[in-house]
């Protein structure tokens, strides 16, 4: 059953309204184990840096931390909203549902033409993302992925996007996109050959493995896009999610 606080007490119907019908905010998810979180001080940066950019004040990471464990009771999902005045500091939503646990199952995703507004800021304008998603669902894909006007790959409507290419390089895309803390993380704990650049869709046939990262699974096998089968390489796998792994979870 899911647990909601509103800075940091029982949320309310009257505190929910606000924020259904806002549109505006942003927020970060995260897995808490133990009550810990790989990549907390991450999230917390997040959080704090876009607060700074849509409201020109940010609630101490601190206390960010507070509202959470009042939210907790074990192991859990959690998503944490920034939202309520034009400016000044923001009220604080902590949701904490049933924990989410790693898929391994391969993916079928199709690529569409979109581009989020202010990409890097996970904010709450999300109705195109999962207009696009939910199409792809209906046409028998499992996602979609973002392709920008100039044939960059981005990310996926909630993930983002890793690829082997056939050097055995990992490929992290270049693009306007939202870096999430599991990438952030992966990075990190790669010791192997890793690029930043560009990728094409018209690249995309030449891959020699692609993968979703979020913040439940590290590393989820993309086995088809557009319906082109992509291989998967199960080392590959194996070592993205022991880099993964390599981060010590943080207590709340």
């Amino acid at each position: 059953m899911a647990h909601a606080t509103v800075n940091g007490v029982p949320a309310t119907l009257d505190d929910l309204v606000p924020l259904a019908f806002a549109g505006y905010g942003h927020y970060s998810s995260m897995q808490v184990r133990d009550g810990r979180v790989r990549g907390l001080g991450l999230h917390l940066c997040r959080l704090r840096e876009a607060s700074v950019e849509l409201f020109g004040a940010a609630v101490p990471d601190e206390r960010v931390r507070e509202y959470i464990r009042a939210t907790l009771v074990g192991d859990a999902s959690v998503e944490v909203y920034m939202f309520g005045p034009d400016s000044g500091e923001p009220s604080v939503l902590v949701r904490a549902d049933e924990p989410v646990h790693p898929s391994p199952t391969p993916v079928g995703v199709r690529t569409a033409r979109f581009g989020r507004w202010r990409p890097e800021v996970k904010n709450l304008a999300r109705m195109g993302a999962v207009y696009l998603r939910r199409r792809a669902r209906v046409d028998g894909f499992d996602d979609v992925l973002f392709v920008g006007d100039d044939g960059l790959v981005a990310e996926g409507s909630t993930w983002n996007v890793l690829f082997l290419d056939a050097d055995g390089t990992t490929v992290f895309p270049v693009a306007p996109m939202l870096t999430g803390t599991t990438v952030r993380l992966i990075r990190a704990g790669l010791s192997g050959a890793v690029v930043d650049r560009p990728v094409h869709v018209d690249d995309l046939g030449s891959m020699r493995g692609a993968v979703w990262t979020s913040s439940h699974t590290p590393a989820r096998p993309i086995a088809a896009i557009d319906g082109v089968a992509v291989p998967v390489d199960e080392d590959w796998l194996a070592t993205l999610r022991a880099a993964f792994s390599e981060n010590v979870p943080e207590v709340v």
